[in-house]
C-alpha cells in the first residue's frame, strides 16, 4: 500500500511539474523568447534571435521602414533586393526566403506596413528546417507585440 501511495505522490509531483513555467537563472533570453511566442513548427532552437524588445535594438529600430531593411548586416548570408515598386525581398543562401508574421504566411510588400515599433521577436531559420516551411533558402519569422504585453518606453 506504501508503493502505491508513493507512486501517486511521484506521478502527481511530476504531472505538476510539466503544467508550470519555471526559468531557472541560467535560462537563456532565447529560450525564453522561443517558449513565449512560438509553437509547432517554429518552436525551434536552431536559429538567430533577434529581441525587438531590448533597448539596444528598439533605440536602433524606429529608423528603418521595415524590418527586412534594418536586418541587413546584420544576417549572414542575407541579401535584400528591392523591386521597382520598393518592395523589399529577402534572400538567405541566394535562395527567396519565405516571410511569416506571427507565424502566419505573409506577402513581401506586407512589411512595408508592418511598423517596426509593434515586432517584439525576429527569428531567422536557415538549413532543412526552413524547407519544411516551404523555402529551401530560408525562413524569417516575425513576431509582434501580444495585446496584453505592454511596451517598454
Amino acid at each position: 500500500m506504501k508503493k502505491i501511495i508513493l507512486l501517486f505522490v511521484i506521478a502527481l509531483c511530476g504531472i505538476m511539474a510539466f503544467g508550470q513555467r519555471k526559468y531557472s537563472p541560467q535560462a537563456s533570453r532565447e529560450k525564453i523568447l522561443n517558449d513565449e511566442y512560438c509553437t509547432g513548427l517554429f518552436h525551434t532552437f536552431q536559429a538567430q534571435y533577434f529581441d525587438m524588445s531590448s533597448t539596444e535594438n528598439a533605440n536602433a529600430a524606429p529608423g528603418y521602414f521595415n524590418i527586412i531593411d534594418w536586418l541587413k548586416g546584420r544576417v549572414a548570408g542575407l541579401q535584400v533586393y528591392s523591386t521597382i515598386s520598393n518592395v523589399s525581398i529577402p534572400y538567405l543562401r541566394n535562395q527567396r526566403a519565405s516571410i511569416y508574421v506571427n507565424e502566419m504566411r505573409v506577402s513581401y510588400d506586407y512589411l512595408s506596413m508592418l511598423p517596426v515599433s509593434d515586432i517584439a521577436l525576429v527569428k531567422v531559420m536557415k538549413g532543412p528546417f526552413s524547407s519544411v516551411l516551404g523555402s529551401t533558402g530560408g525562413t524569417i519569422a516575425i513576431y509582434t507585440f501580444k495585446g496584453d504585453e505592454e511596451e517598454e518606453d
